[in-house]
């Protein structure tokens, strides 16, 4: 029976940490009310593929418009290496919500918001923007990520290999309920699991 309790308490740790739940940025805590999820995408994605599935989910990649506001959001995937790609002291994350039209002057010109925000604060890593190979849109990136600057690089719409989650932005803040609803279902999923792997039940 302890045996049973301790790893039905594993169980339930796990469900907590793999089941991921909009982060909400309350304007309690200095933020807006909206909240964000990050996305896997482990063989890749495009931007426009991430910002569909975003806008499936009613919301959108999301937008930097603030020092704090990148920080948050930077610290939903900054600690967890599944959704970088890296190679050596180089790494790659999620995709954001910032696009460049086609015929902006290049590198720097014409970057903007899929909402339309106005695009005033700017994180760019070193070097960045630098138009190679016809980069025109943003993700996160930084030397030695995960756990690096939350800075910005662009990449090219279409280049998936360097591309394996995405963060999605919603305008609201989930109702508690759902939240727990949420947790709920995917908790019994998790502990049925494990009493199978486990004890054969």
């Amino acid at each position: 029976m302890k045996a049973f309790t301790l790893s039905l308490f594993l169980c339930l740790g796990i469900a907590l940490h793999v089941h991921g739940l909009p982060a909400p940025w309350l304007v309690s805590n200095g933020g807006n009310d909206h909240s964000y999820e990050a996305f896997h995408a482990p063989n890749g994605i495009t931007w426009a593929a991430a910002q569909a599935d975003a806008v499936s989910r009613g919301g959108y990649l999301a937008t930097m418009t603030s020092p704090a506001e990148n920080t948050f959001v930077y610290g939903l995937i900054s600690s967890d290496i599944s959704y970088w790609y890296v190679t050596g002291s180089e790494a790659w994350g999620p995709w954001l919500g910032g696009l460049q039209p086609a015929g902006s002057a290049e590198p720097a010109g014409g970057w903007a918001w899929v909402t339309g925000e106005a695009f005033s604060y700017q994180n760019w890593a070193a070097l960045q923007p630098n138009n190679n190979q016809n980069e025109n849109r943003i993700q996160f990136t930084g030397h030695n990520a995960p756990g690096g600057a939350p800075t910005w690089n662009d990449l090219n719409d279409s280049a998936i290999t360097y591309v394996r989650a995405y963060i999605v932005e919603f305008n609201a803040v989930p109702e508690p309920s759902s939240l727990v609803l949420g947790f709920s279902a995917t908790a019994l999923l998790v502990v049925s699991r494990c009493r199978k792997r486990w004890f054969g039940l």
